[in-house]
């Protein structure tokens, strides 16, 4: 709807990072080519390191994409970052319970510059 009315003040972060509960999304369901896509649906679209904030703010500043039309950026970014014993790892996709030990493994993982 927001391309075929051409909502210009409409913008998508899309958080891209490649996976899913189940692995690669590659493997499971090929999004590929994923920006093509927002295009075919109407919308301008680029991609963005989405761990790098000054490349997202230099993306946000040029809003809209493309005139006449919803934007989407699309976030390249790497599921669990930061945490080396949880980064792409699917298992960590939908994690509910934790161990004190993970949980403390987590803590240290966070407060690690």
């Amino acid at each position: 709807m927001a391309g075929k009315h051409g909502l210009d003040n409409f913008t998508l972060l899309v958080d891209y990072n490649k996976m899913q509960s189940y692995g690669p999304v590659r493997e499971v369901q090929d999004l590929e080519p994923f920006l093509d896509k927002w295009r075919a649906f109407g919308f301008g679209a680029t991609d963005v390191d989405g761990h790098d904030v000054e490349a997202l703010r230099s993306v946000l500043t040029r809003l809209p994409l493309e005139p006449g039309k919803p934007s989407a950026i699309v976030c390249h970014t790497i599921k669990g970052k930061g945490i080396p014993f949880a980064e792409q790892d699917p298992g960590w996709h939908h994690r509910n319970r934790m161990k004190d030990d993970e949980l403390a493994r987590l803590y240290v993982a966070l407060e690690t510059p």
